[in-house]
């Protein structure tokens, strides 16, 4: 696992944004159990049940917000160690928790629920299908039911993998090669140039809207096509500027596209723009930053990194992985700098770490689990005060900040503030 409860510890990580939406069945139908169990790691029994019984996604995903809630605030004794998560509502719950005396703080972790996909909100759904209004009642109903959870989720994305009824989505699995049969494929293109339908559109509004407590559930523009996402814009747009409701736009996680003509970047319809990282910070939005060789960089650059890294005996190839892909993660975040400043604009408030573990099929070399998290910040430092050092004059003045300040802020600050803010 990349990033259990314990392994999160490890790595010292404090706060963590947990995904609970059920996975689509068609990631797995058409592909061999032990294949599918080999790209997931979701074990047989799982897909099985999930491939032999029509899956009803919301009842799945209550029945993991159950489980989650078994051992919330209890003490577990792992290896005569204290550990402690708590599920959370707000920054201030999260850091009231960390903080309160009893199990050592290292060894607590304050979770956030986050959902993946507006599948999670109906009962069933078929490739193909077009959601009646009796059916989209349901969904309202299911999307009632999760306002009066006692937890609810930060945000939803809006797609994942699949059709769901609601809008398009991206080709997200093209790189995967196992993945990478015609059958499969027709499942991945199915409706994928799809617009915001008329039902998307009122999923994200019933979201919107707050509860009791004045709590919203935000969109997450993950897996959203790149026409999807102009539309969701426009939505933002609108909610701002006619009803005068302010909408972070939140990119969970991803990568830059860069330039058409670089070749450092990962340019394509997956990763994000520079009028849409721009769009992030005017929204006071977050852009959590994939660790995932596929997102974070061109297949040329990885390949020679690869080759780099094979010149290295193989009791130092780990270790000099990680000195290069930390600069690849590093030139996400200074690439995101230097292009806000270009435009005026604070530089470094966007930036986070937006891991993707437990859903990476191809994670990093060193950087394969949430444990791994304190290395990353070891290398970063350096790279980042060389880079205050020697780099230009800044538009904003104030983007020239410390190199350890802004390590911080990408590995928890930015995070932090945006919870702190929005939550």
């Amino acid at each position: 696992r990349q990033a259990d409860f314990k392994t999160a510890t490890n790595g010292d990580v404090k706060i963590l944004v947990v995904s609970i939406d059920p996975p689509e069945k068609y990631f797995f139908t058409d592909l061999p159990i032990a294949l599918a169990n080999w790209v997931t790691n979701f074990g047989r029994p799982r897909i099985e049940q999930l491939l032999n019984h029509t899956t009803d996604y919301f009842a799945d995903m209550a029945n993991k917000y159950s489980f989650l809630r078994e051992l919330d605030d209890h003490d577990v004794v792992i290896s005569g160690i204290k550990y402690k998560y708590k599920i959370c509502n707000t920054y201030n719950d999260a850091e009231a928790f960390i903080n309160t005396p009893g199990t050592a703080n290292r060894n607590k972790l304050a979770i956030f629920l986050t959902v993946e996909g507006a599948h999670a909100l109906s009962d069933v759904f078929e490739l193909g299908h077009t959601i009646t209004p009796i059916e989209f009642e349901k969904i309202k109903q299911n999307i009632a039911t999760l306002k009066t959870w006692p937890h609810q989720p930060l945000y939803v994305a809006l797609a994942h993998h699949f059709d769901n009824g609601f809008s398009g989505h991206c080709d997200s699995l093209n790189t995967i090669k196992p993945l990478n049969i015609p059958v499969y494929r027709a499942k991945q293109k199915f409706a994928i140039d799809a617009d915001i339908n008329d039902y998307g559109k009122q999923v994200i509004d019933l979201l919107l809207q707050p509860d009791a407590k004045g709590r919203r559930i935000y969109t997450d523009v993950k897996h959203l096509s790149r026409k999807n996402r102009t539309q969701y814009y426009g939505m933002v747009k609108e909610y701002n500027d006619q009803k005068g409701i302010a909408i972070p736009i939140i990119m969970s996680h991803g990568a830059v596209s860069g330039p058409q003509d670089n070749t450092i970047f990962f340019n394509d319809e997956i990763n994000f723009d520079d009028d849409e990282l721009v769009l992030i910070q005017q929204t006071g939005g977050i852009f959590g930053i994939q660790v995932d060789e596929k997102r974070i960089a061109s297949h040329s650059e990885i390949e020679r990194v690869r080759a780099e890294v094979k010149a290295y005996p193989k009791n130092d190839r780990e270790n000099q992985y990680a000195i290069r892909y930390a600069k690849l993660f590093f030139k996400q975040v200074t690439y995101i700098g230097e292009l806000l400043d270009s435009k005026g604009l604070p530089a470094w408030n966007i930036q986070c770490l937006g891991s993707d573990f437990d859903g990476i099929v191809n994670s990093l070399n060193g950087y394969r689990t949430s444990a791994n998290i304190s290395r990353l910040f070891t290398i970063l430092v350096p790279l980042a005060l060389d880079y205050f050092h020697d780099n230009k004059d800044w538009n904003v003045a104030a983007n020239k900040i410390d190199g350890r300040t802004l390590v911080r802020k990408v590995l928890h600050g930015n995070a932090e503030a945006f919870l702190s803010q929005w939550y």
